[in-house]
């Protein structure tokens, strides 16, 4: 239609909404949905103070400041203080009211229509639906597994050094969605590295950076960088993971680097955020009252996956591989191609023969083998049952009906 413009043109067929594929099946008694990813409905035991808490605003005054209130900035900055030991400061951080919409500011401050971004080749929808809507392209960069996932150096060289590539920023997401690969030690170092040679941003979206198994004793050299040297970075969360509270409107990003690069960044996106000021008062107010109770919500939660995480190993065989995950709400499972192909085969042909509901890794991008996704925050007795209809499929043998 010549009314709209062509960026706000999608295809439906490329990514439906997964709850909308096989809405009759869904709808049966008996059906175990391991898909869900929100903490709100998947009966987690939350503490009794959020619980009972009564969040309100004793007096209202607002006078808005493009990077959000200092008081909730400060919070912030105390809080990764406390969980990593960097001495963040309340000037460097910029309030969003979802990370969806610090994608969209970072994008308009870093790039122009037609310039590049590299991201991870198995990515989250929403990122080419916000980089579309700015006319910007995707370079993909490979994430691989050979028992672990990990990045290698090489891949990046090769694209930041090819010709006419536009590249202005690399976004990592640790832990990754949906392999759980976390950033190490030696892959940050030359992420850093790269990033500072070719002068580009690095952004580090690390909403699910408290759920890595590494509080569990595993993957001591998992990294969470907060605070770059050498090159321009921005890291970002909110609250929808961190206070597992996807209602309550509130994300940050920091800023680090060196210094005159990080102020004019800072600058122009407090020239953005001015323009929106999306970020309510009873939200920035409210993180005071949900700060103490994060350790307690986080651990719960830590501990749920783990117990699924540990539950899904013990259906794996020869036939069907559980790539280990470092962190997030969800693992893989590998398939085999026996008469059944493809990941969108094998899901449906889960739900139709044991009513198992699973997400197709083909969402996020194209893969050798067919691998299903399944949300480890589910209710334990619920995963459990789910895994145990899974186990009773002989994979090797499945003919089609």
């Amino acid at each position: 239609m010549k009314m709209f413009s062509n960026r706000s043109y999608f295809e439906k067929e490329s990514h439906p909404p997964q709850h909308t594929q096989n809405e009759s099946l869904s709808a049966e008694p008996g059906l175990i949905d391991l898909t869900c990813n929100n903490p709100t409905q998947v009966l987690f035991d939350y503490p009794i103070g959020i619980q009972t808490m009564n969040l309100h605003l004793p007096t209202i005054h607002y006078l808005p400041d493009p990077q959000g209130a200092l008081s909730t900035r400060q919070a912030i900055a105390n809080y990764y203080k406390q969980r990593t030991q960097e001495d963040v400061l309340p000037q460097d951080i910029v309030l969003a009211a979802g990370t969806s919409e610090l994608y969209s500011h970072l994008f308009d401050i870093l790039a122009d229509p037609g310039d590049a971004i590299l991201v991870p080749h198995l990515n989250y929808p929403l990122i080419p639906i916000l980089a579309q809507l700015r006319g910007l392209r995707l370079i993909s960069y490979p994430i691989h597994f050979d028992g672990s996932w990990h990045l290698l150096e090489s891949d990046f060289e090769r694209l930041l050094n090819a010709p006419n590539h536009r590249i202005k920023a690399l976004v990592c997401v640790s832990p990754h969605y949906p392999t759980g690969h976390c950033l190490k030690q030696e892959e940050y170092a030359f992420l850093e590295k790269l990033c500072a040679r070719h002068q580009i941003a690095l952004l580090v979206d690390e909403v699910f950076a408290d759920y890595t198994l590494r509080s569990l004793g595993l993957f001591q050299n998992i990294k969470r960088p907060i605070i770059a040297q050498d090159c321009l970075m921005l890291v970002f969360s909110g609250l929808s993971k961190i206070a597992l509270m996807p209602y309550l409107k509130l994300s940050f990003v920091i800023a680090s680097g060196p210094s005159a690069i990080k102020q004019a960044c800072l600058e122009r996106l407090s020239f953005v955020s001015d323009a929106y000021l999306s970020v309510s008062s009873y939200a920035e107010q409210s993180i005071h009252q949900i700060l103490p109770f994060l350790e307690d919500i986080q651990t719960r939660m830590r501990t749920r996956i783990a117990q699924n995480f540990k539950t899904l190993q013990q259906m794996a065989s020869p036939v069907l591989d559980i790539p280990q995950t470092e962190g997030g709400f969800c693992a893989m499972i590998r398939f085999p191609k026996t008469q059944i192909k493809t990941a969108q085969e094998w899901q449906h042909y889960l739900l139709k023969k044991i009513q198992v509901k699973t997400l197709s890794a083909c969402l996020f991008g194209d893969l050798p083998y067919p691998y299903l996704v399944v949300s480890l925050i589910s209710k334990p007795s619920i995963f459990t049952l789910g895994v145990e209809r899974l186990s009773q499929i002989k994979y090797e043998s499945v003919i089609l009906d």
